[in-house]
């Protein structure tokens, strides 16, 4: 595993945790820490016409300290058509929103079962769409480690905002709202395209 950071899994991660990633080639992902609630562990951020609304992947959690491969995803809530919607809204009119939404929207409205499998497909639809191949592994048991990163993924750590603090491009919104950093790398996706991995490393 290298020196490669040791992170949660996430749904749509913050652009700081890619390029935590991007900076050391690679990362490895821990599945066997517990579930922790309102992280990005099941949520993420976009910029809306209204400013930044977050995303909830609903889940089933039924005991206080559960495996996160065990967490199961909630299908009670049309969860998937209000994230699409949300996301078509405010990304509709980004420069590549045409050529990346089809393949998020098919992975979305798969209705995996796991919380851990819906997050690896969004994964390498991030990295299909940022041209980039960094390694990635995931963890088989609870990983102690010096380049732990697991932190950053808690509610009150602003580690992954502190690692695109000089970040920059144009937003959707940019004539309602100043810019705001560290969003779901969809936001950078979708407005930069295949370039978001270069505007990545030099924030």
């Amino acid at each position: 595993m290298g020196n490669f950071p040791v992170l949660t899994t996430a749904c749509l991660p913050p652009a700081g945790y890619i390029k935590s990633i991007l900076q050391h080639t690679g990362g490895v992902i821990d599945e066997k820490e517990h579930f922790i609630k309102q992280t990005i562990r099941n949520h993420y951020e976009i910029l809306s016409a209204n400013g930044v609304l977050k995303l909830t992947v609903p889940v089933i959690h039924h005991a206080a300290k559960m495996p996160v491969h065990e967490v199961k995803i909630s299908y009670a809530e049309p969860w998937q058509r209000l994230h699409l919607n949300a996301i078509k809204s405010a990304y509709g009119r980004s420069p590549f929103f045409p050529h990346y939404f089809p393949e998020l929207e098919k992975i979305i409205s798969e209705s995996p079962v796991l919380l851990t499998v819906l997050n690896r497909q969004l994964l390498q639809w991030v990295f299909h769409c940022m041209k980039i191949a960094p390694s990635i592994s995931f963890t088989q048991n609870y990983l102690p480690t010096e380049n732990d990163y697991r932190h950053a993924s808690e509610k009150h750590s602003d580690y992954f905002l502190i690692m695109v603090n000089n970040i920059r491009y144009s937003q959707v919104f940019a004539d309602r709202f100043p810019f705001i950093k560290n969003l779901s790398i969809i936001d950078l996706i979708f407005n930069c395209g295949n370039w978001s991995g270069k505007i990545l490393m030099e924030s």
